[in-house]
């Protein structure tokens, strides 16, 4: 049987806490090879509604976050900033969640909203010594504001 870091058997871990450790493996994949793997989220993140999230892990801010972004690839911003707002409620120095938040927002054209979130992504990147994500929230801005 595989077994992840902390030596549980894949099938003792809910779905979320497999979405959660592969989430914190992918953080420190490089970026090129990230913008690859995000055009594979699962399908049942979307469509998972939010009461069997919360009740297999009520308190896991990268699940919320996965699942927003797998709303965001999706189509459904309104749902992905509700599922980001709750990941940033749980963990407010999840720099991901603010980071796709800011994206969904400026979609919908709340740009001041999105450079807000794209800024503080950004400081949160400083921070955790995450240079080059902090360089592409930067971005994001720039492109907002020209």
């Amino acid at each position: 049987m595989r077994k992840f870091t902390y030596g549980l058997p894949i099938a003792l871990l809910s779905a979320a806490a497999v979405v959660a450790q592969l989430h914190k493996a992918v953080a420190s994949i490089p970026l090129e090879v990230r913008a690859m793997a995000r055009s594979a989220v699962p399908e049942a993140m979307v469509k998972r509604p939010p009461k069997a999230i919360a009740s297999d892990e009520p308190n896991n801010a990268i699940a919320y976050n996965t699942r927003g972004f797998a709303r965001y690839q999706s189509g459904d911003k309104q749902g992905a900033i509700d599922d980001f707002n709750h990941a940033l409620q749980i963990d407010p120095n999840l720099a991901e969640a603010y980071n796709n938040r800011g994206s969904a927002r400026n979609d919908l054209g709340d740009k001041q909203g999105a450079i807000a979130d794209f800024q503080k992504a950004a400081n949160l990147y400083v921070q955790q010594n995450r240079l080059d994500d902090y360089q592409r929230s930067l971005e994001n801005i720039r492109k907002i504001q020209s």
